[in-house]
């Protein structure tokens, strides 16, 4: 058994579009911090915990974005009725073009992945991409992908363990730029050319026994 890492997405995506102007097409406030959750909406994502957690928080100074196309109805009732007369949680379902990626991972500060259930995530190498820390359980192959460097984990089996990472996050967020340079250079030493010849190297060394 071999065992290669997830390529990386550096450079693959549009980016060019700095943090002030992303900020204005999402309407973020240029001061406030700004926590992302991207991607498609399932249950088992752990978007309607990760409002909860934010709700209960409670810091006005913090905007929390939620963007991604809808795969099931039942989220949608349940994520209006949460946020309800909540003015710093932004919802914009739909489907995501690729060039426009980048104004949300750009608008935001830290990329929050509160998944109830997971073995890997595409969108946690999408956010190292972008240079941002992530919130991210530990559980899957996520410990051998991120690490305390460069990620806040929490524990998807304890009922509060979302909503003490997400304090620590908070509370530790002058660390964020330095765990999201981190997460890029980490990802950096994953290109897909390294892949390839690993996986060249592999196929050739069975064919030779």
């Amino acid at each position: 058994m071999h065992v290669l890492p997830h390529g990386n997405f550096h450079d693959f995506y549009p980016n060019d579009v700095n943090k002030e102007d992303a900020r204005k097409q999402l309407g973020i406030p240029t001061a406030s911090k700004a926590i992302l959750f991207i991607g498609k909406i399932h249950l088992y994502k752990g978007v309607l915990e990760l409002i909860d957690a934010f709700v209960e928080i409670n810091q006005t100074d913090t905007i929390l974005v939620i963007a991604g196309q809808l795969r099931e109805q039942d989220p949608l009732e349940e994520i209006n009725h949460r946020l309800a007369d909540r003015s710093n949680i932004i919802f914009l379902p739909g489907f995501i073009e690729d060039d426009r990626l980048q104004i949300f991972l750009n608008a935001s500060d830290l990329v929050a992945l509160p998944y109830r259930d997971i073995l890997t995530s595409g969108t946690a190498y999408l956010a190292m991409a972008f240079a941002k820390p992530v919130l991210i359980p530990n559980i899957g192959c996520i410990p051998e992908t991120l690490d305390e460097n460069g990620a806040f984990f929490f524990d998807p089996t304890n009922p509060i363990g979302l909503e003490k990472a997400l304090r620590k996050a908070l509370t530790d967020s002058g660390s964020w730029s330095e765990k999201g340079l981190y997460n890029y250079k980490l990802g950096q030493t994953w290109g897909w050319s390294k892949v390839a010849r690993d996986t060249l190297s592999i196929y050739r060394g069975a064919l030779r026994s």
